[in-house]
Parts: C-alpha cells; sequence; structure tokens
C-alpha cells in the first residue's frame, strides 16, 4: 500500500504532501522522486544504491515517479546513478520511465529520458508508445527524433 504522502500526492493533494513531509524524519526515495525533493533523493541513493533498482508497493520505480511528477532534476540524477530508463511497472501497465513523463505531460522530464536512449516505441499494455501518447507538440518533437523503425506482423 502507497505511504500517506503518496496517497496525497495520487489524490492531487501537493500541498497537503509538501506540508506532511515537512513533518516526517525523512523521505523514502518513491516520495522524493514524486516530490521533487533531489537533495533527500540524493540521501536515500547514498544510503542505498539499491533503491534505484527498487520498486515500490504499487509497481513503480523512483525514476517512474519522478518522470510522470515531472520532476526534471530527480530524472537526470537518477539516470546518472544508473536507474534503468526501460524499466518496467509491475502495477499491469508495464509503463516505462518515457511513459509516464508522457502520462503526466511532461516535456522536460520525457525529454532528458529520450535524451539518455529511452525507447520511444517501447509501448504498454495499452499498445501506447510515447510517439503516439505524447499530447503536446514539443512531446512529439522529441520523440520523432528518437523514433527507431519496428517491424510488425
Amino acid at each position: 500500500m502507497p505511504t500517506p504522502l503518496i496517497q496525497r500526492i495520487y489524490r492531487g493533494d501537493r500541498a497537503g504532501a509538501e506540508l506532511e513531509a515537512r513533518t516526517l524524519p525523512s523521505l523514502d526515495v518513491f516520495e522524493a522522486a514524486a516530490l521533487g525533493a533531489l537533495e533527500a533523493l540524493i540521501e536515500r541513493c547514498e544510503e542505498d544504491a539499491r533503491c534505484i533498482a527498487a520498486y515500490s508497493d504499487d509497481g513503480w520505480t523512483a525514476l517512474h515517479f519522478a518522470a510522470y511528477y515531472g520532476n526534471t532534476a530527480c530524472v537526470k540524477d537518477l539516470v546518472r546513478r544508473g536507474a534503468d530508463i526501460e524499466a518496467r511497472a509491475r502495477n499491469g501497465t508495464a509503463a516505462t520511465p518515457l511513459l509516464s513523463a508522457c502520462a503526466g505531460n511532461h516535456t522536460d522530464a520525457a525529454q532528458a529520458l529520450v535524451a539518455a536512449g529511452a525507447d520511444v516505441n517501447a509501448a504498454a499494455i495499452t499498445r501506447s508508445t510515447a510517439r503516439c501518447s505524447t499530447a503536446t507538440r514539443s512531446l512529439r518533437t522529441c520523440c520523432a527524433g528518437r523514433a527507431r523503425v519496428r517491424a510488425t506482423t
């Protein structure tokens, strides 16, 4: 089950989540990534490098959280530390961090992932790809330049 702080973020109560974060002794890696708390994220990663590859109870990595919520500095730091840019969500969607950034409509996070080599043709369970799911012109542009041709049957 997601932490109460993550549940607030899911409900769209970012202000409440930020207030709650101030009362906690520390944030976990997923909370830090979702809130864009770069210093806390760095602390968690330095305490235990394995957290970069860890999955939350609801099936996302820290990179998925950072991408979905548009926390580009966290995305870049996680990628620099070796986070798997093609990690699949374990929550029934099989979304990649790039698909998460596109779903959240976060161009900067998507561009950072594309620049790091994320596969713009990777499909989620819905068969949606970053190229076809992007809602904004700038996302379409950033993904179009990295498209790879795939054979279809």
